[in-house]
């Protein structure tokens, strides 16, 4: 049990440390030039688009994008984040509060991309739905710009 222990530990201090964390929020600042800022540069025109509340036509099978972000936001949102918040406050006061706003405005941008991926390489399949997610990303995108990764039929 105790070697259970000390490899948990290690692996533990590799992904919750200074590897990880720097790994993350590093990819996020990276995103976040690349692209020049769109958490920031098309945040009033995405709550537009959120709160509109309208559909394409009577028969559009789809949800609105309020309700795809109440969905997205009700996912990933649980008692753990709340639990976590309230942990981080008390245990390292309000400068943990003020590092977990950075991690999460260059967070943003690591979504966006992820979003934007998906929605590019989605497809319809046989019903006219679409499709879409990190696989097709994975399948389709992966092998773009020449590639050898060929996905197992």
């Amino acid at each position: 049990m105790e070697t259970i222990i000390r490899i948990n530990r290690v692996i533990n201090n590799l992904v919750w440390g200074i590897p990880g964390l720097t790994l993350l929020v590093g990819t996020g600042v990276y995103l976040t030039l690349l692209l020049r800022f769109p958490q920031l540069r098309y945040f009033l025109s995405a709550m537009a688009e959120v709160f509109s509340f309208r559909k394409e036509s009577e028969n559009d099978k789809s949800v609105s994008s309020f309700a795809a972000m109440a969905t997205a936001i009700a996912a990933t949102v649980g008692t753990g984040n709340v639990a976590g918040v309230a942990t981080a406050l008390h245990l390292a006061g309000p400068g943990a509060l003020v590092w977990m706003l950075i991690s999460a405005l260059f967070g943003m941008c690591t979504k966006f991309a992820e979003v934007t991926l998906a929605v590019h390489y989605r497809q319809k399949d046989a019903h006219g739905d679409w499709r879409g997610g990190t696989m097709y990303i994975l399948e389709n995108g992966l092998c773009e710009r020449g590639g050898v990764w060929k996905p197992h039929r």
